[in-house]
């Protein structure tokens, strides 16, 4: 035996939930005033920005990782979780002319490319997502997984060029606090002779604490 049953709210409007044809409540969900909001919830999540680094704190990606690869990363902290949106890549040097056979290069120093590549993936909950399908070798071959790039031709130097990309991710990349999750991008050719080459993540960020 049922019992009809009438939700209302409780402050005398008379709004009332009701029931959708598979049996569920339903409600509206509506986004809170600022009003209704202490300071404290207002400001809960905060815009965050950080470089990838090394294990030294470096965010300078132009190092020689032929022989000993390095690895450059950003990790899960202790009291706060992260949610990663985006990468952008920043390069500066002669010979990145993305229009241009430089598309075919690495810089000045890697006109063939790069002979390992870069490897860059992300690590949650124990399992690893690799970020570049492919290890790049090749200014081009950002593009192959890139969202969006920018190239200034010459802007830095009379023969240096201005290169980024972004990455945007269709679901934030989460790193709880307190857990073993990173973003990583690993160096395994020597990059000494590039300009400019760091990483940027992009997100908001939570105190947890």
């Amino acid at each position: 035996m049922s019992l009809p049953t009438k939700i209302v709210d409780g402050i005398g409007r008379g709004h009332e939930c009701g029931v959708t044809a598979q049996n569920a409540l339903r409600v509206a969900v509506v986004t809170t005033s600022a009003a209704d909001q202490t300071l404290e919830e207002l400001t809960q999540r905060r815009l965050y920005r950080g470089f990838l680094r090394d294990a030294g704190g470096s965010n300078d990606l132009t190092i020689d990782g032929s022989t000993t690869s390095v690895e450059f990363y950003l990790a899960a902290e202790s009291g706060v979780t992260r949610w990663i949106t985006s990468v952008r890549v920043l390069l500066n040097d002669t010979g990145m002319e993305i229009n241009t056979a430089d598309f075919r290069d690495f810089g000045s120093g890697h006109t063939s490319g790069l002979t390992n590549g870069l490897q860059f993936w992300v690590e949650q909950a124990g399992a690893q997502t690799d970020l570049f399908i492919d290890p790049i070798k090749t200014i081009g071959g950002f593009m192959d997984f890139a969202d969006s790039y920018v190239n200034f031709v010459n802007a830095i130097g009379s023969q240096e060029d201005f290169l980024s990309f972004d990455f945007n991710f269709e679901v934030p990349i989460v790193l709880p606090p307190d857990s073993q999750d990173r973003i990583v991008i690993k160096v395994r050719d020597n990059l000494v002779s590039v300009d400019l080459f760091t990483v940027i993540a992009r997100g908001y960020q939570e105190s947890v604490t």
